[in-house]
């Protein structure tokens, strides 16, 4: 099982044992870090912390409605919260580092969603959008150097 595969299915455990009927009033997080390699569930009752390969931030295959980061992009910080408690809006927190600058991480993003027929707002650095699953998004794109862009990518389930 790849590194990749490992961190999905953490991730679906977490969000399955939030839905199974179990605790609804803990909290339920899955978060990682790319500098240190180190992942951690928080289930109500189960806690996992594990360590992958940094490697593994650098192949995702994250995507938003079928628009995939910069190629050549790696994830720097995850973090996933199912909420609190039964009615809490569950979110997606991200962070990353494209071997571009920022107009043309933006083209790609604003290019994909068209391609995608998804709608999004494009205000400076900061695009915004519904996916088609309901959950708003908002993507912020910041200069980090020559050729390097800084993004943070917030999904917010709205159901």
């Amino acid at each position: 099982m790849t590194a990749h595969n490992v961190l999905a299915t953490l991730t679906l455990m977490a969000l399955a044992a939030c839905s199974s009927g179990g605790n609804d009033n803990g909290m339920v997080t899955v978060s990682a870090n790319s500098q240190d390699g180190n992942v951690s569930v928080r289930v109500p009752g189960v806690s996992i912390d594990t360590k992958l390969p940094s490697s593994m931030f650098k192949k995702s295959d994250f995507d938003i409605d079928g628009v995939k980061l910069f190629p050549g992009s790696s994830i720097e910080t995850m973090n996933v919260n199912a909420g609190a408690k039964k009615g809490d809006k569950a979110t997606v927190d991200l962070t990353f580092s494209a071997p571009a600058g920022v107009d043309a991480v933006r083209k790609h993003f604003t290019d994909g969603f068209a391609a995608e027929d998804v709608a999004v707002k494009a205000v400076d650095n900061r695009l915004s959008g519904r996916t088609s699953d309901g959950n708003d998004f908002t993507i912020d794109l910041t200069p980090a150097g020559a050729g390097v862009t800084k993004g943070h990518v917030a999904i917010t389930d709205i159901d």
